[in-house]
């Protein structure tokens, strides 16, 4: 941001979200994602394969409204004995910091544009299309 680029509106993850090789993430959109949406008011659009959208949107709906009353553990996560009235009531104590909780929706915060089944995605409002390159493990923007 120092150097005076633009957080990414756009964001395409062409192959694989994780490289399993590097160790690193294809995926970090985490950041511009939250600035997106909390300092310029705008939803950022991430252009993917269909099957990556329901992994990303239950990763994005525990880091912004916290976990699902499914996935939290409280037995595993106290010590035996531990009064449950000293549990943690993640749901309340978000809306409590975040009232705005109680009415978000991940597609407030993410839109979603999938390649179809060419490995074409097209931007809607421009003249950009994206076509992953699968030989060369990459993609191309026109």
């Amino acid at each position: 941001m120092a150097l005076g680029f633009d957080v990414p509106q756009f964001f395409v993850i062409g192959m694989e979200m994780f490289d399993r090789l590097s160790g690193k993430s294809n995926a970090e959109f985490e950041f511009p994602a939250y600035f997106n949406f909390f300092c310029l008011k705008r939803p950022m659009t991430i252009i993917c394969r269909a099957e990556m959208k329901d992994s990303i949107c239950k990763v994005f709906t525990e880091t912004l409204m916290g976990p699902s009353k499914d996935c939290i553990y409280h037995n595993n996560d106290f010590p035996i004995g531990t009064d449950p009235s000293m549990f943690p009531n993640y749901e309340m104590e978000g809306c409590y910091l975040d009232p705005a909780r109680k009415t978000m929706k991940i597609s407030d915060l993410l839109k979603f544009e999938t390649f179809d089944g060419h490995g074409i995605v097209r931007i809607p409002d421009t003249d950009i299309s994206i076509k992953i390159i699968e030989s060369m493990q990459s993609y191309k923007v026109r």
